[in-house]
């Protein structure tokens, strides 16, 4: 079986999909993870496969953001950014 992942943001929402994707592997099973691209080491290095969906410019980006984390405008700055990848986040799967 073919499993897509599809986590949002930083190394606390990537890791735990690559160790479930690691178990599913494990299992027989092909595991694609699609992630912005500073996660590809970690993903690629769990023997999974790799898909980009922003760019490391882009991450650094919205992680350098001085609104990231501010209790509303860090929200707001990350379900536009989520929103902003829906169309090519679908393309991808």
């Amino acid at each position: 079986m073919r499993i897509i992942m599809t986590p949002v943001g930083s190394s606390g929402d990537v890791n735990p999909f690559v160790t479930i994707g690691r178990a599913l592997r494990a299992r027989g099973h092909t595991v694609i993870l699609i992630a912005p691209e500073p996660f590809a080491p970690v993903v690629t290095g769990a023997g999974l496969e790799f898909v980009s969906n922003w760019s490391a410019g882009d991450f650094d980006r919205m992680t350098r953001h001085p609104d990231l984390w501010h209790p509303v405008r860090g929200l707001r700055l990350i379900l536009r950014a989520a929103a902003g990848q829906l169309r090519q986040n679908y393309a991808l799967i």
